[in-house]
């Protein structure tokens, strides 16, 4: 059931600075595949690279809305994490091979600052920094050293590229490794880290700028966009600091029936990233503290009564991830567990909720008699874009809409049956007995014999509800 506990995959994805290296034909030279094998092959990266060509089109940036006109449609975009990981860079580098001495110097300058401007146009407005490097194989002398023709083309070239002196480099062919690492510190962490610095500064501007009372959803998601950067900076401590910020401003929605699960998926990966960040910085107790107040605050936000198995597994999921989080840190040995405290706990109750979630549509099933529609392309299921949302948590059949009330009540019947015959479908066993595998393998390091006992003796249940008798006798 993605629609109800969904966490984006990108979300555990190490955030880096993205840089666009682009003028490198790796199929055809094999200087350049080596300097894009340099920069991408190493274990140690402190960029996210990738590597495109000079025209390829980049996401177009919006145009500004006063917010005076401001409509809120949702909380949190599902392509935002996603677009400024992978496909908006912080940096663009053109590479170029060109010698101070080439011959034909002119056409080469004019076919270099042709690329450079095509990159330019292609970043649609954005504030994407653009710098060039010249591959050259002969020695790279200073630029104010006896090389008068350096001295002379140096500044030439800036001024027909339309860049700055301090936004052109040199890297060597025969010493790739070497050049690489030096403009990775030299050429490279200033620009991605004034990219975006920049980006924050605009988004806080707007920030300070809100209406709390009538820009409730855009207040939390602007908090998210600036600790997000704040992440890919590295700037950890910030990036807690707006997250808790983020946090706070959902608990000042007021929730119902139409918004509570946008409400609670939002709410869920701001606890999640806190609860990472804090394990990454070695404050465990920091992050027990956050997922216990999380957990104590959202488990009566149930929803829709119809939809209460929704409500289990959205619970069952917030505990898989943090008995992964915990885990996780534990094998990175940045916090210690003990008998009273480990991730099997935490994927005992992802079991115990997932087992409740059956039980609720089990119930739901029994008690109410329910009409299942057959839909086709002509009478289109009101759930037909379920996993295709523009904004997290919201319904497909009422999107981009900061929804209050429900407005067309039949619509919402029709909706709600079909996310119940949805659910019918779902098999919850192999999910069940995988939570209760890995809850016995932390309790049986820990050794709590009593509680592998019991869950063991739960897993068998499991089992042979299942009709799995070979795997329930073990």
């Amino acid at each position: 059931m993605s629609w109800a506990s969904y966490i984006p995959e990108e979300l555990s994805v190490q955030p880096f600075p993205l840089v666009v290296l682009t003028g490198l034909d790796i199929k055809h030279n094999a200087v350049h595949k080596e300097i894009w094998n340099g920069f991408n092959s190493r274990s140690n990266l402190k960029f996210r690279y990738l590597l495109l060509d000079g025209d390829h089109e980049y996401p177009r940036a919006k145009n500004k809305r006063s917010l005076e006109v401001y409509t809120e449609r949702g909380i949190l975009k599902t392509n935002w994490f996603n677009k400024h990981l992978f496909n908006i860079p912080s940096l663009v580098v053109v590479f170029f091979d060109l010698e101070w001495d080439e011959q034909n110097w002119k056409e080469k300058q004019m076919e270099c600052a042709t690329k450079v401007e095509l990159v330019k146009q292609s970043l649609n407005d954005r504030n994407s920094k653009v710098i060039l490097i010249l591959i050259q194989k002969k020695p790279n002398l200073p630029v104010d050293n006896d090389n008068g023709l350096a001295r002379e083309r140096y500044p030439s070239l800036c001024s027909a590229c339309g860049i700055k002196t301090s936004n052109l480099y040199l890297l060597h062919a025969e010493y790739l490794q070497g050049y690489i690492l030096k403009l990775e510190e030299d050429a490279f962490n200033e620009p991605t880290q004034s990219y975006y610095n920049q980006e924050i500064r605009a988004i806080k501007l707007k920030r300070d700028s809100l209406i709390k009372v009538t820009h409730q959803y855009l207040l939390v998601r602007l908090s998210i966009k600036i600790a997000f950067f704040y992440e890919i900076k590295q700037d950890i401590l910030k990036a807690i600091e707006y997250y808790k910020l983020a946090y706070q401003s959902v608990l000042d929605i007021r929730s119902n029936d139409p918004n509570v699960l946008e409400i609670k998926l939002v709410a869920g990966i701001i606890n999640f990233k806190l609860c990472k960040l804090f394990f990454d910085i070695k404050h465990p107790l920091d992050a027990i503290e956050q997922f216990r107040k999380h957990i104590d605050i959202f488990k009566v936000k149930i929803g829709p009564v119809d939809l209460s198995f929704e409500h289990s597994a959205w619970l069952a999921k917030q505990f898989q991830i943090m008995g992964e989080l915990f885990e996780n840190a534990y094998k990175k040995e940045y916090v210690s567990a003990v008998q009273t405290q480990h991730p099997g706990f935490y994927f005992h109750s992802a079991a115990t909720h997932t087992i409740q979630r059956r039980m609720n549509l089990k119930e739901l099933l029994n008690n109410k008699s329910l009409t299942f529609q057959q839909y086709d392309s002509e009478n289109k299921s009101p759930i037909e874009l379920l996993n295709n949302l523009e904004y997290f948590g919201q319904r497909p059949w009422r999107q981009a809409n900061k929804a209050i009330e429900i407005l067309d009540q039949q619509k919402e019947t029709e909706a709600l049956t079909c996310l119940i015959e949805l659910e019918k479908k779902e098999n919850l066993s192999p999910l069940i007995t995988s939570l209760f595998k890995q809850a016995i393998f932390h309790f049986k390091q820990f050794n709590c014999r009593r509680m592998k006992q019991y869950l063991s003796i739960s897993m068998a249940e499991e089992y042979f509800n299942a009709k799995d008798y070979q795997e329930s006798l073990k």
